[in-house]
């Protein structure tokens, strides 16, 4: 009930300034309570005001994107008087697509997630940056950012992440814990050679990997999945 009642305080009391198609989407998953999607020739400038990491504390999450230069992300609270910036953080960055925010873990506290892409055609991949609050700051989630085409899956605390390669690819499947830390559980490998894709399918214990399956598929299993890119129509 404690979470319902926060998710609902912070749908409530969010104003969104100056964003492109922004709306409060929680149609994929219960726990996202907020999108704003942000697929913009030339720059554009966002303000997300309200209470959004806490019931108790006003805060701003501004974005300013700039198209193949930058990605600005800074990080506001207000003192009774005036706004205050505790965080600024820039991204090298050619597109921006959305951000959003969502309890990824289930522990009732919300994340800012932004995604972004990099590369062109066939070679492009989708990253993830998480921010999350730690006493009245923003801190980015270190490491995150570098795993390729992540696919979240919040509502059973999880995600996946896909490498490709030129015949092959390999997803993985990982759990958070409630610090956001995360650990892998499964791993799916999928190598085609001569029009035959062979599929192999490993639980993951710790350091070890025990083998499950192996299939004739290049198709990866639903598990895996849940919303690889939220931003598209």
């Amino acid at each position: 009930m404690k979470l319902v009642t926060l998710a609902l305080t912070i749908i409530c009391t969010l104003s969104i300034i100056g964003c492109n198609n922004n709306k409060l989407d929680n149609s994929v998953d219960s726990r996202i309570i907020y999108t704003t999607k942000m697929f913009a020739d030339g720059r554009k400038t966002c303000n997300i005001d309200g209470y959004i990491f806490s019931p108790t504390e006003r805060a701003r999450i501004q974005t300013d994107f700039i198209r193949d230069e930058f990605l600005f992300i800074r990080y506001y609270t207000w003192d009774s008087i005036e706004w205050v910036l505790t965080y600024l953080d820039s991204i090298e960055i050619q597109f921006y697509l959305c951000d959003s925010i969502i309890d990824l873990n289930g522990d009732g506290k919300y994340e800012f997630v932004v995604q972004r892409f990099e590369g062109m055609g066939n070679v492009t991949d989708y990253y993830f940056n998480i921010y999350t609050e730690n006493q009245s700051k923003m801190q980015k989630l270190l490491y995150f950012d570098t795993i390729p085409n992540c696919t979240l899956l919040p509502s059973n605390n999880s995600f996946s992440s896909v490498e490709r390669f030129e015949n092959s690819k390999i997803v993985k499947l990982y759990r958070w814990n409630n610090d956001l830390t995360f650990y892998q559980v499964k791993q799916q490998s999928i190598v085609c050679r001569n029009q035959v894709c062979v599929k192999e399918t490993y639980d993951i214990n710790g350091t070890n990997k025990v083998f499950q399956n192996q299939t004739y598929s290049n198709e990866i299993d639903d598990e895996y999945w849940g919303f690889l890119n939220w931003c598209k129509d």
